[in-house]
């Protein structure tokens, strides 16, 4: 049987997703099929080997096995040399393990940091491109802007402004103002006109016609002239060298109907975050578009379902075919959408372009609740006449192909908006205490409002790249740590803090990448001490033989405190290990540690970074109540998921030597490593909440709790579980456990041997009085 969860599951079912290891299920008949089912790392997919025949044909499934690892032979050599993570994909290509490159992201398309950053820094000076003329080898057709006009007469001298200053092509503007009350919208017009000459037409209706009629007058004077058209609302900002980027897929491709640039609110192509409007001030779009304008727009572009009006280029062939908006739509908001919908029955399509940029105050014409009530009532009409549109936006939205340039401008906006320095976090992606701190630390910046950028290791994917954002989150993989740099580079204010290295392919080569960029000016490093892989790369420094014995020596020679990494003849030694380390730590402007103990472990280590670490407790999140002690025979709980580490093995020889004692009791509350299998009489009573616990304490009659880990822990979040049940803790005398249980009462941390733990631990257990103590009773 395969357990799923602490539930059985039948043979031959396939592992969820986060799984690890392997199942076999064997049958107990002749003829039945054998099933194996493997799970590599976290994100893989699973490979089964079914043998027809049962057991009968278990010769025949190892065949196969070992045929797939000979043939297999060439790219495992490669990944052992090199830890390339194009060789791991191989790996799990051929073996089944399919790995989605839909949310791969192409960072590598950034400049170098020195240049990335000098791009973010420019803030648009660079004036139009001038017009082609009669020298001019091919003369380029004048592109037809549209802008329709009802008030708001700041946003319109601001529009005008830059599409004069910032248009690198030739150009004429046909400006509609629908009747606007405000007389200083027609004053403007006119004076554009005047200035502008024969590069401008002003259209002023007598009456207010609606947004959609007004358009359409535009559109028809559009069609008649040469050039490809955009639709651009008074609201939307274009930044330096725009027009000659919105039209490019239209002039590559006669295919392509229109165009829609990325935008803080432009619906599918918004960022940082896809279908959520972000607030922008105008002075900031000029230095968000100047991260994407160098950019090859070919690799940041995408085909979508539609486009968005707020600024999209109309490609002349197909508007002379759709020439009008239909008037059903009356003051706006899906009408593009008709318009495209109606473009791709005729074979045109959509596309979104991720190197341009621009900005959009959103719904200035109508209001936020004008706006909400337009887009239900005319969404309506869209989902009754093109059944497949919305599904094909949810599956855009699930698969979003324009993720790189999201996560770049995600960063970017970052950079731009935001006075504080952007946190980068950089941990596993295995869960436990260090992400649960992680996870504490992003909801408080998203209570303030404040973005987060997180870099995980140890992934299926590489690098894995997460942006954090008012409770959204965008996310993609990279392959290589110099894409992370392109990409930190953006933030010109950043704070980068070291959570957890374990699990990452080349942790040295990290560390001195880290290490790097933490020299560069606006950076603040600050790295958190959840275990000991700083000094050395067995994290619970525990060693070959599975034993704590104290802070090893760097000249130790015992291969758990020797880093291999299948890439060198020999293993590197501890020495080295902790040099490129020391080279981390002596860049970082803090280091924090959880617990009294933790930081005299470090010191061991490192003793000349003193001044800088902080001990910085961690607090409980959920806080079990008090529990009293029953007056009845002894049982001890174990708590926590137990691995060797966290003292399984232990607690599976405490079972058995408690087995025959009637007067005291093992049970275990959480999860243990399957290897290790406790008697019949210790229940394994699987996971818990910690809301939980103290129910569960009662219903079993708890009368003491075991936290049997069996190396010094940095911090552990059982202890202070326990102990916030006021039941007595029995712990070794290691680590931020025993701090922890010390301070309570120093009787109850047990001596620990490093040899043989376990009788200290039995004769301390097998003193306990069932009846409690006056002082160790909850209140």
């Amino acid at each position: 049987m395969i357990r799923r969860g602490g539930v059985a599951a039948p043979p031959g079912t396939v592992l969820p997703r986060d799984a690890l290891g392997f199942a076999c299920a064997v049958p107990l008949r002749k003829g039945q099929p054998i099933s194996l089912t493997v799970r590599s790392d976290r994100g893989a997919g699973a490979i089964r080997i079914e043998s027809p025949r049962g057991l009968e044909g278990v010769p025949m499934a190892i065949l196969k096995t070992a045929t797939a690892i000979v043939r297999l032979s060439p790219w495992l050599v490669h990944y052992a040399a090199t830890r390339s993570p194009r060789s791991k994909r191989a790996i799990w290509g051929r073996l089944g393990w399919a790995v989605d490159e839909a949310d791969r992201l192409r960072l590598e398309l950034l400049a170098p940091p020195d240049a990335a950053h000098a791009a973010s820094a420019q803030h648009g000076t660079a004036g139009a491109a001038p017009a082609a003329g009669p020298g001019s080898a091919s003369p380029v057709a004048a592109a037809t802007i549209v802008v329709p006009i009802y008030d708001g007469v700041d946003l319109l001298d601001e529009c005008l402004r830059r599409i004069e200053a910032h248009t690198d092509r030739p150009w004429h503007l046909v400006a509609v103002d629908d009747a606007s009350p405000d007389p200083a919208i027609r004053e403007t017009l006119r004076s554009a006109a005047r200035r502008l000459g024969d590069r401008m037409t002003v259209i002023e209706n007598p009456v207010n016609r609606g947004f959609v009629v007004s358009v359409n007058e535009a559109l028809r004077i559009a069609a008649d002239r040469p050039g490809h058209v955009v639709l651009l609302n008074t609201d939307a900002f274009v930044p330096p060298n725009w027009l000659s980027r919105l039209l490019a897929p239209i002039e590559a491709d006669a295919g392509v109907a229109s165009v829609t640039p990325m935008s803080n609110d432009a619906e599918i192509f918004s960022a940082p975050i896809i279908c959520r409007r972000q607030n922008l001030d105008g002075r900031h779009i000029d230095v968000i578009d100047g991260v994407v304008r160098p950019i090859d727009g070919g690799a940041v572009q995408a085909d979508a379902p539609t486009g968005v009006g707020f600024c999209m280029a109309m490609n002349i062939a197909f508007l002379r075919r759709v020439p009008q908006f239909d008037t059903v739509f009356g003051r706006g908001y899906g009408e593009e959408v008709d318009w495209a919908q109606r473009v791709r029955r005729r074979g045109g399509r959509h596309v979104g372009i991720g190197n341009l940029f621009v900005g959009h105050v959103g719904g200035a014409s109508f209001g936020d609740a004008a706006k909400r009530s337009l887009l239900q009532a005319n969404g309506r009409i869209i989902s009754r006449r093109y059944r497949r549109y919305d599904s094909e936006v949810q599956e855009f939205i699930l698969r979003d192909p324009l993720r790189t340039a999201r996560i770049i401008l995600a960063v970017a906006w970052a950079g731009a908006t935001q006075a504080r320095p952007i946190p980068i976090y950089v941990g596993h992606s295995w869960g436990g205490g260090a992400e649960i701190y992680l996870q504490s630390r992003i909801a408080r910046l998203a209570r303030i409002g404040r973005p987060a950028l997180v870099i995980r290791v140890g992934g299926s994917k590489g690098l894995s790249i997460e942006f954090h954002h008012a409770g959204s989150l965008l996310t993609g993989w990279v392959d290589a740590v110099e894409e992370v740099e392109y990409l930190a580079a953006l933030l010109p204010r950043r704070t980068l803090i070291v959570s957890c290295l374990v699990g990452a392919d080349r942790p040295l080569a990290l560390c001195d990448h880290l290490a790097r960029l933490a020299a560069v000016a606006g950076t603040r490093l600050e790295v958190l001490f959840h275990d000991y892989f700083a000094v050395s790369p067995s994290y619970t420094l525990v060693d070959g033989d599975g034993v704590y014995r104290g802070v090893p020596d760097v000249d130790t020679n015992d291969p758990a405190h020797r880093y291999d990494d299948s890439g060198r003849i020999k293993p590197i030694p501890l020495a080295v290990w902790q040099d490129h380390w020391r080279a981390l730590l002596a860049v970082a402007d803090r280091l924090t540690v959880f617990s009294r103990a933790s930081r005299d472990l470090l010191l061991q280590a490192y003793p000349a970074f003193a001044d800088r670490i902080r001990v910085k407790p961690h607090r409980l999140t959920v806080r079990p109540s008090p529990v009293a002690r029953p007056r009845h025979s002894v049982v001890v709980a174990s708590l926590g998921n137990l691995s060797r580490d966290k003292g399984a093995v232990v607690v599976a020889s405490l079972s058995e030597a408690l087995a025959e004692d009637p007067a005291r009791r093992l049970i275990h509350i959480g999860e243990i490593d399957p290897a290790y299998r406790l008697h019949p009489d210790s229940p394994v009573l699987g996971p818990y909440q910690v809301a939980e616990l103290s129910a569960l304490a009662e219903h079993h009659g708890v009368t003491h709790w075991l936290i049997p880990s069996v190396w010094p822990e940095t911090f552990s979040f059982t202890t202070h579980e326990a102990l916030a049940t006021g039941l007595p803790v029995l712990c070794f005398d290691l680590g931020a456990q025993a701090e922890a249980v010390g301070r309570v009462d120093a009787d109850w941390v047990v001596p620990f041997d490093a040899d043989d733990p376990l009788p200290a631990l039995l004769a301390k257990i097998t003193s306990l009085d069932s009846e409690p103590r006056r002082d160790d009773t909850a209140a």
